[in-house]
């Protein structure tokens, strides 16, 4: 008790050394400057003198000593003094301290920061107050305070800024947060002069905002990622312009890349898309033709119609306009002809017959019949129309008629059997009829050898004869098949006279029992019927004397045969004179 009563009696003697902080106030002399003579207490008013920055805070009752629990308390109940230099006044428990009675919550990476990390740089002391009282105690540049920072996150990381001075007097705030700086998920662009729409709010921020090299400045020579002053004013700012001008003006109407485009996809068009001023050449495929007055819908929109059946490009069915696949014609078009011509070299290309114009006429012409075709057109082949030969047939696809193109039998009776008028004659004949016949004409050109093939030479007026005039067959009505009315038959004709000639025959069949025979060609030659002479000694009568000037019919009379007829009466007559002579 006595030591301790010693060391309280020395303590009202000489209290001791004052802290580093108040050491230019030792001395007896310096007393007065902090206590008021016969009060041993503190005056909150004298440490407010010197602690300007103090007596700020409680004034605008912020920070720690503008609290409501700490203005009413001396200044000494917290800091005291005399216990040495050495001495922490402060007493600060940095772990327990809520930093939000500064006005200053510390969130995200805020939280787990150390003090020194933000209180530990008086560069970043921003409180003029606070500097100033530091210039007046020679305390520039060192730790002596936690205040005079600015709740700013500029006013500690401008030294750590990419942007140059691009937000000068802008919060970091507006786009960073305190959890990670590269999240900038809470900025919305639409509140920039560059709202954004469609397929911009997919782009990442680097796809428009690129860096660029800084010529002045603290950043000079430094990259920085460009956010103000962009031009965006219209869309070839940031893209290409592929139409390189052309689409500047469409009939006279000044153009943009809004006239047709959109945000939403280059290939999503609206009603501003100007379809009846749209150049389609643009596309690299021109529309000529029949396609030039076409609806966009023709060939853009799916069809249900069994005439185009169109395929879209990869990746762009679902285009405002799918773009077909067009590098045929049967791209688009349902193969009218059912794969007649897939066989053909080219593919059934349809431009090998059709034109864009219109699918007919056909440009197929002789010289591609002639070309392409395994039929060659020659004689009256040549000028007979298309139809004749491809007449139309029932599909045996669908069923509807369609022309017929492909031929198994290029043979003449292929498509010549209901005009045959010869029937079965020539069915086992080897060759067919190109034999007799040419394709100049059915009647003409005959090139029969008919001596040849037949061992019957057409000599004197047979040679001049039509066919028919022979192999005619009246046997053959109208009820026919064939298209004509009669039917000419070649196969076993006899080659006598009387085959041919018994219905012409004038003699009434008197020859069947004469001197000179039946045949015709006793007396008769093919030159024609009629004779010029006659040896009349063939028969029983030799003419002589008067006789041989005697005129045939004065001896030769008509008579009327059985069924009415007239002939005249050769055989037999009676060789006695008084038989034309009478009673001369």
């Amino acid at each position: 008790m006595l030591f301790l009563s010693a060391v309280s009696q020395a303590q009202l003697i000489s209290p001791g050394k004052l802290s580093n902080a108040h050491s230019f106030l030792n001395g007896i002399s310096n007393c007065v400057q902090c206590h008021e003579i016969r009060n041993p207490s503190i005056s909150n008013e004298r440490c407010l003198d010197c602690h300007v920055p103090i007596d700020s805070t409680i004034v605008q009752m912020r920070g720690v000593h503008g609290q409501p629990d700490v203005l009413d308390q001396n200044c000494s109940n917290c800091h005291q003094e005399h216990f040495g230099e050495e001495f922490d006044v402060l007493r600060f428990d940095s772990a327990g301290f809520d930093h939000s009675i500064t006005g200053f919550e510390l969130i995200g990476a805020h939280a787990s920061a150390e003090c020194q990390d933000c209180h530990g740089n008086s560069d970043w002391i921003r409180d003029q107050t606070v500097l100033n009282y530091q210039e007046k105690f020679g305390l520039i540049g060192s730790h002596s305070t936690f205040l005079g920072l600015e709740p700013t996150c500029e006013s500690c990381h401008l030294e750590e800024s990419v942007h140059g001075d691009q937000f000068a007097g802008e919060s970091c705030a507006n786009c960073h947060n305190t959890v990670d700086w590269e999240d900038i998920s809470q900025f919305d662009h639409n509140e920039a002069r560059f709202a954004l729409t469609g397929l911009h709010v997919e782009q990442t921020c680097e796809s428009c905002h690129t860096p660029e090299r800084v010529l002045e400045g603290a950043l000079a020579g430094t990259e920085v990622i460009r956010f103000r002053g962009l031009e965006f004013e219209t869309c070839e700012s940031c893209h290409e312009d592929v139409h390189e001008g052309r689409l500047d003006e469409l009939a006279g109407v000044p153009q943009t890349c809004e006239s047709c485009h959109g945000t939403e996809g280059w290939h999503q068009f609206d009603e501003r898309f100007p379809e009846d001023l749209f150049p389609h050449e643009e596309t690299g495929y021109a529309l000529i033709g029949a396609h030039e007055s076409l609806d966009c819908e023709s060939c853009h929109a799916v069809r249900e119609d069994l005439v185009i059946a169109n395929q879209w490009v990869d990746g762009t069915a679902d285009y405002t306009y799918p773009e077909p696949v067009s590098d045929t014609c049967m791209d688009c078009h349902v193969d009218y002809h059912e794969g007649v011509f897939v066989h053909t070299g080219d593919g059934a290309e349809c431009s090998t017959c059709h034109t864009e114009t219109a699918w007919i006429p056909s440009n197929f012409g002789l010289a591609q019949h002639e070309q392409r075709s395994r039929f060659q057109l020659t004689g009256a082949h040549v000028v007979t129309p298309c139809s004749s030969c491809h007449i139309m047939e029932p599909s045996t696809v669908t069923g509807e008629e369609k022309p017929q193109f492909r031929f198994d039998d290029l043979s003449c009776e292929g498509c010549h059997e209901e005009d045959n008028p010869h029937g079965d004659s020539f069915a086992s004949a080897e060759d067919g009829c190109d034999t007799c016949h040419a394709t100049t004409s059915w009647n003409r050109d005959i090139t029969y050898d008919h001596e040849a093939e037949t061992g019957y030479a057409l000599t004197g007026a047979h040679a001049s004869l039509s066919c028919q005039s022979c192999h005619f067959d009246s046997g053959v009505g109208s009820g026919a098949s064939n298209r004509q009315a009669f039917s000419l038959l070649f196969a076993a004709l006899p080659d006598d006279c009387m085959s041919c000639h018994e219905n012409d025959s004038p003699h009434q069949g008197q020859f069947a029992e004469s001197v000179l025979g039946p045949a015709c060609e006793e007396c008769h030659t093919t030159e024609r019927f009629t004779l010029d002479e006659f040896d009349h000694s063939r028969t029983s009568f030799p003419l002589d004397g008067a006789h041989i000037e005697v005129a045939c019919a004065d001896c030769h009379v008509q008579e009327t045969a059985a069924d009415g007829s007239l002939f005249t009466r050769f055989f037999p007559l009676s060789t006695e004179c008084s038989a034309c002579h009478g009673d001369q």
